[in-house]
C-alpha cells in the first residue's frame, strides 16, 4: 500500500492550520501522557508520614504527676479510693490518716505544675482515719513554690480537729412539772435518757441522773 499521498496530505492540511490550533495539537499530548503519568504513580508515595512522639503539654504534666502522685500515696500509705481526669486536671479521694492526707495537700499545693485547688473536703471515714476529695488544675504558667520544709514540719505537729469532741452545754433543770422534768430545753420521764445519763429519780425541787458506769448528777432547780 502506498503511504505516500497520503503523508502530503497530512503535511498539507498541517501547514494550513492556524497557530492556535497547532499549539491545541502539542498539548493534547502532553497533557494526555500527564494524566497517565499521574494516575500510574500511587498516591501513597507522594504523602510524607512522620510519627508523633511526643504528647500534649497537659499529656505529660499528667503523666510526671500521676507518677509522683502515686510514689508519695505509698510512702504516706493512703488508699486511693477513686480518680477522675478533667480539662484542666484531675480529681481524686483519697483514704488514709490526718496528719498523712494534711501532707498529701501540701505535696499536690507545692508541685510544680498545679496552681489552684476549686474544691477540697475532708471528713471522717471510720474512727482513724479520713478521707480526702481534692480536685487539682494545672498552671498556665511555670512558677517555682516556696520551699515546703517548714511547712512540712508544722503538718506534723497539727492538731486533728475531727478528734476534739463538741463541748456540749452543762445540763441544767429548769422545770419539774408531775412526772415530767425540763434538762435543758429537752423534756424527759423518768427512767428515759438525756446524753448518756439516765432519769432515776424526781425530788420536790431537784432530779438524779445516772450513767452507765453508776456515777450520778443532782441537778436542782
Amino acid at each position: 500500500m502506498n503511504l505516500l499521498p497520503w503523508l502530503y496530505l497530512i503535511e498539507h492540511r498541517l501547514s494550513n492550520l492556524k497557530s492556535f490550533e497547532k499549539l491545541q495539537l502539542y498539548l493534547i499530548p502532553l497533557c494526555l501522557m500527564g494524566i497517565i503519568f499521574y494516575n500510574d504513580t500511587p498516591l501513597q508515595a507522594n504523602i510524607q508520614h512522620k510519627t508523633n512522639t511526643t504528647l500534649q503539654n497537659h499529656k505529660v504534666e499528667t503523666y510526671v504527676f500521676i507518677k509522683a502522685f502515686e510514689n508519695q500515696s505509698k510512702a504516706l500509705n493512703l488508699t486511693l479510693l477513686s480518680l477522675q481526669e478533667q480539662s484542666s486536671g484531675f480529681a481524686f479521694e483519697l483514704q488514709g490518716e490526718f496528719t498523712s492526707l494534711m501532707q498529701m495537700v501540701l505535696f499536690c499545693e507545692t508541685f510544680g505544675s498545679i496552681n489552684n485547688m476549686p474544691d477540697m473536703k475532708i471528713q471522717p471515714f471510720n474512727d482513724e482515719q479520713y478521707s480526702l476529695k481534692l480536685q487539682l488544675e494545672f498552671a498556665t504558667k511555670k512558677y517555682f513554690p516556696q520551699d515546703k520544709e517548714p511547712l512540712q514540719s508544722t503538718i506534723v505537729h497539727l492538731k486533728n480537729p475531727f478528734s476534739e469532741k463538741e463541748k456540749l452545754p452543762s445540763l441544767k433543770l429548769y422545770a419539774i412539772v408531775n412526772d415530767e422534768v425540763l434538762i435543758n430545753h429537752e423534756w424527759i420521764h423518768l427512767h428515759e435518757h438525756i446524753r448518756e445519763y439516765t432519769l432515776i429519780k424526781i425530788e420536790e425541787q431537784a432530779v438524779v441522773l445516772q450513767n452507765h458506769l453508776g456515777q450520778k448528777i443532782y441537778l436542782e432547780l
